[in-house]
């Protein structure tokens, strides 16, 4: 409570400092120059050396992509659009060496080799997701459907010093669109097979000369694609989402500018919860009176499950010009609610069901200074104080109340960030980030009338970067790096495995990240450029899930039991070959191994294939889940005036080399590869534009999740098989 109050009175300071900041500027005659930190605008520029016009803020600046001495991948509206992705999930078909995976209620992220496999509240991802600057803590919150975006940027590798919080594997930042002093507008709708209907909107324009305002929402709904042959519902993943969105945007002086945004989305989508026997291993196998699902798109469980998210959130943001330095203020709030109803045997067999009702909510505030100087040294520091509270209220398994706990954490963290031009040429980048996270355990695990348990520990971590980037001539950029990430420990919320055989509660500790890159970034001509880079990166004590034994007894547990070694290749073509005709070219390698798994657990089928065995294992050498050696993408978009109209032509591949889903190597997802086009025609205005698209055009079956369920046997789900539909674009 003391940690929630003192947020709060930091926020109510924000706000008061913001208030009283843009008065002095609103009555400072003299104050005459351009505004402070201005948004970046993303731009689809192949044609720019390096990136070019294309704007980022990946280092809480905006300054030109090819100038950051870092991989980063940045995806348009214009291209989310183009290849018809809408969701978090099929981000990946778009960003190699990304992928994004649905566990039940959580999604998970995974950027060069680093992922997690901790699920429960209060565990964040090692991928860190931020909205408009607002760190996302609840894995529950990355399933997420895109409205009124401006830009995505992924920032491949561990983000230690400006990003440092829970960042070993990189960071995802999503900007929305900020509102214009201008009247406009869109909307679309769309209609597909599997009765799928999309409706969204999107309207912005001034309030004052000084206030502008835009508000963005959508409607999607679609019968899903798995049957639940024990119910025999042909719709056991009917779904629906809505989603609002909004910005007020105050600028009381040219040196001051506020933005005040808040969120809403709810969604009924149980498609994590249906998975289906891979390979026919299912503990019903064999049991009489019972059929497991054998064909794709197929499942069989005691009843349909059901998964009811509810989450929402408000900010306030202030950009000062104070004179030679800038000031940014960033205050939040958010919360996720949510109810999963799932058959957690994955099987018909009527033993196992499980209703988790779970709630996060978080408060944060930061303030960041940079300098604005065009001499050698540029700098940024910074300041970050977060509260979290998150419960299972509660989990009932079989009837019976299970685990009822809550987790509070809290983080405060400073950073800062020096840029040296030792020469013309050549720059030096040194920063670093500390960090300090405690979190708080109560609750009870296992049976409600055992008497509750309590845990607590602090993590505290110091996090470098060192940088050099060489730039000859201004269409070259030769950088080498090195980063440090960080992600703090916690504990399993989920079971009763978090208590010990002696009924104290064990926390898993924090996992460590170095990583060394080298790349480049090149102007090759008018129309082409080019990076690429390579890395190797020691991961050190990831937290995984793994058996353990104590006095004799053997349980699963997430612990720090894993050390792996990754290093891989990246490229990136960006080309605008003729006018109208834009394409962009990603490839990834990634080797990755355990080099330090001795207490893995390991299943294996049972003889008749109804469930597996489980027992303590070394996976050293082996690969690590869910990564693929190899992937690849391409997009393209053409749009050329025919008469008195417009043609608009696109189309993206994916390739993936397959993936590994548990840390025995046994359960293998080939390799796939993914098709979507899409063709449009309107008026020159760009007024008006009626597309026909298809997505998985091979209707390729390849699995978003591949796992073990424990005894339970193996499980997977499918991706979505082909896709078609017409969209409707107006513009105003």
């Amino acid at each position: 409570m003391k940690m929630r109050t003192g947020l709060a009175s930091m926020m109510a300071i924000a706000v008061a400092t913001l208030a009283a900041q843009a008065r002095a500027e609103t009555n400072d005659a003299a104050a005459d120059q351009p505004a402070a930190a201005p948004q970046a605008v993303s731009a689809d520029a192949p044609a720019a050396g390096g990136g070019g016009d294309i704007v980022v803020t990946a280092q809480r600046r905006s300054e030109q992509l090819g100038d950051v001495p870092a991989t980063i991948n940045v995806t348009s509206a214009d291209s989310l659009a183009s290849a018809n992705i809408t969701n978090s999930l099929e981000f990946g078909q778009l960003v190699p060496a990304v992928q994004v995976v649905s566990l039940g209620s959580y999604s998970q992220p995974a950027i060069r080799g680093v992922t997690t496999q901790v699920v429960g509240v209060g565990n964040p991802a090692n991928v860190a997701l931020y909205i408009d600057g607002i760190y996302i803590t609840a894995q529950d919150a990355y399933n997420f459907d895109f409205l009124g975006i401006e830009r995505i940027e992924t920032l491949k590798g561990p983000q230690g010093t400006l990003y440092g919080r829970n960042a070993t594997g990189g960071a995802i930042l999503v900007t929305t669109k900020k509102p214009s002093f201008d009247w406009g507008g869109n909307a679309t709708v769309s209609y597909g097979n599997l009765d799928t209907r999309l409706a969204k909107g999107y309207l912005t324009g001034p309030i004052t000369d000084d206030i502008a305002f835009n508000v963005s929402a959508m409607y999607k709904a679609d019968d899903g694609y798995y049957t639940n042959i024990t119910t025999g519902n042909d719709k056991a993943g009917k779904n629906r989402t809505f989603a609002v969105r909004g910005k007020v945007l105050i600028k009381p002086g040219d040196n001051a500018e506020i933005q005040i945004g808040a969120d809403y989305s709810y969604f009924n989508n149980p498609i994590g919860w249906l998975p289906q026997p891979y390979k026919g291993n299912s503990v019903a196998v064999g049991v009489p009176g019972y059929t497991i699902a054998t064909k794709p798109y197929e499942t069989s469980l005691t009843f349909d499950p059901t998964y009811h998210n509810k989450q929402g959130g408000a900010f306030i943001r202030g950009d000062f010009d104070l004179g030679g330095v800038d000031l940014v203020s960033l205050s939040s709030y958010r919360k996720i609610t949510s109810v999963a109803d799932s058959d957690t045997d994955y099987s018909p067999l009527p033993t196992n069901r499980n209703i988790r009702y779970a709630s996060e909510e978080s408060m944060s505030q930061e303030f960041n200074l940079s300098s604005q100087s065009d001499g050698p040294l540029s700098w940024i520091v910074g300041a970050m104080a977060a509260s979290e509270d998150s419960r299972n209220n509660p989990v009932i398994a079989n009837g019976s109340v299970n685990v009822r706990n809550k987790v509070k954490s809290t983080a405060y963290s400073a950073f800062g960030e020096l840029t040296y031009a030792i020469t013309p040429q050549l720059e030096g980048v040194v920063g670093a980030r500390y960090s300090y996270e405690r979190k708080q355990l109560r609750g009870t695990f296992g049976a409600p009338n055992k008497a509750p348990v309590a845990g607590r520990k602090k993590w505290q971590a110091l996090t470098p970067r060192i940088a050099l980037r060489y730039s000859p001539n201004p269409d070259v950029n030769i950088y080498a790096s090195y980063n440090k990430g960080f992600k703090s420990g916690g504990y399993n919320t989920n079971n009763s495995n978090s208590t010990n055989s002696l009924g104290e509660v064990v926390p898993f500790d924090q996992e460590k990240i170095d990583s060394y890159e080298v790349g480049t970034k090149l102007r090759l001509s008018s129309f082409a450029s080019l990076d690429l880079s390579a890395y190797y990166s020691n991961y050190k004590d990831s937290q995984v899930a793994a058996s353990i034994t104590t006095a004799g007894i053997s349980a699963t547990q997430v612990l720090n039991a894993a050390s792996a070694r990754i290093y891989g290749v990246e490229g990136e073509l960006r080309l605008r070959p003729a006018p109208g005709l834009t394409a962009q070219i990603g490839m990834a390698y990634t080797h990755d191994r355990y080099t330090d798994f001795p207490n893995a657990l390991i299943t294996a089928p049972k003889p008749a294939g109804n469930g597996n065995t489980q027992a303590p294992g070394d996976a050293s050498g082996n690969r690590l889940i869910r990564i693929p050696d190899f992937t690849a993408s391409i997009a393209a978009q053409y749009e050329r005036d025919i008469g008195p109209g417009k043609i608009y032509l696109s189309g993206n591949a994916f390739f993936s080399s397959g993936f590994y889903g548990d840390f025995g190597n046994r359960l293998k997802q080939p390799s796939y590869q993914v098709f979507n086009a899409q063709i449009g025609f309107g008026p020159s205005s760009e007024s008006f534009k009626i597309s026909a698209f298809a997505k998985n055009i091979g209707d390729q079956k390849y699995a978003l999740v591949l796992r073990d369920a424990g005894l339970s046997g193996d499980v997977t789900l499918l991706a979505p098989p082909r896709t078609y539909g017409v969209i409707v674009d107006v513009n105003f």
